[in-house]
Parts: C-alpha cells; structure tokens; sequence
C-alpha cells in the first residue's frame, strides 16, 4: 500500500484495535475505501424515512437507536451500538433501497468509518470473516430488539424504567449517569412526571440517588 494519508492512518489505527479478525485484504480495502468522520454527541446520524447508501463501522462513542412512529412522530429507545459494531439495520434497508423506520443519535462524540454499501455487499461475496462479524451483529441486534418490545409488551413502567437503568449503566460502563428525568422519558415515550415518580420510589427503596441532571445507581 502507497503512504497513507491522515485519515488512512486514523482508519488503519482502528480497524487493527477493532476488527483484527478481519482478512489482510479486507483491512487494507477499508482503509483505501473508507471515510473516517467525527460526530459531536447529540447528533442526528440517521433520520427515520431517509435512503440509506453507505454503513457505519463505530470505532469510538455510543450510538443511541430509535423507532419511530411516523404517524405521530412518537418514538422509543432500543439499544446502543458500541465500538467494534456495525450499523447492521442500515444495511438491510439500505440492500433493498428502502427507507430506514428507526434514526439514530450520537448518544456521546463519536468516531466512525463510513462505507458504500456497494462496496460491503462485494465485501459479502468475498470475504467470511466480513459475513461472520455480520451474522454476529445481527444476532445482537435481534436480542436487543427482542428485549425492548418484551418490555414494551409486557413490563410495567416501573419495571422499564428499571431495564433501562441496567442497560445505560452497563453500556456507558458507569453506574453514575449523566442524564435527566425529560431524557428518560422521551427515550421510554411517556411523560416526565412518571419517570420523577418512579425514580423518586426507587431512590427511597436505597436503589439509586438523584442527583441534578444525573442518577448514581447503587452498587451490590
């Protein structure tokens, strides 16, 4: 490979930390074809209805991943996508030119490696290691997607709000929150007056403290 300009150097830096289970010629196309962008957290990578034409690999950041309901213009949270993931949805609308249902926000600044969907339907004729990593997002989304609707169907508020706690501690890999209770309750679709409720019961049952404009989880 010809000297590799800045972004080649940023790219190759992440894809060796990230997706070293990739094959060498499959690196080295990423690196050439790749477009290496920074994002500020709060904004908008993906809006519900937009056509799709590239795919996201995030290196660094979380993503915040919404559905949207285009009648009303409600909208819930479904899961994060962390570093070393791929934006797997987008892909699936994307390969059928179809208009994507769900957005997507930086839910803290990111770093991520834009592709043509082009190229990464070549990179699934050619390369296994591209199709098992895949299978394996798409497995994880799936779970994901499985676990908010089994709470949207069948969990109380409380029990949601609850879930929704675990799933931002574990993801940000903090028990201290930066977050507010009008956050919460537009990622849960219900008002802010429920989630100061619920937080309130649950910070008198010893399980959390509020603080202002975050939450520190209690530790086992």
């Amino acid at each position: 490979m010809a000297l590799l300009t800045a972004s080649q150097q940023e790219i190759s830096f992440w894809i060796e930390k990230l997706y070293p289970q990739f094959e060498p010629e499959l690196r080295k196309s990423i690196i050439e074809h790749g477009i290496i962008q920074h994002v500020k957290a709060g904004q908008t990578l993906i809006r519900s209805e937009h056509t799709i034409k590239s795919t996201m690999l995030l290196s660094e950041g979380l993503v915040k991943v919404f559905r949207n309901d285009n009648d009303n213009g409600d909208e819930f949270f479904l899961y994060y996508i962390e570093p070393g993931q791929v934006f797997a949805l987008s892909m699936i609308y994307g390969s059928q030119n179809e208009t994507i249902k769900i957005s997507k926000v930086a839910a803290t600044d990111c770093v991520f490696i834009s592709l043509p969907l082009t190229l990464t339907e070549t990179y699934q004729k050619e390369y296994s290691s591209w199709n098992t990593f895949m299978m394996d997002n798409y497995k994880r989304r799936f779970q994901d997607i499985l676990e908010a609707v089994s709470d949207l169907a069948f969990g109380t508020m409380d029990e949601r709000v609850k879930h929704y706690l675990e799933h931002q501690t574990k993801s940000l890999k903090t028990n201290h929150i930066h977050i507010t209770h009008e956050q919460i309750a537009h990622d849960l679709n219900t008002s802010r007056v429920v989630i100061s409720r619920i937080l309130k019961h649950m910070e008198e049952a010893g399980k959390l403290k509020l603080h202002r404009n975050s939450i520190e989880i209690a530790t086992a």
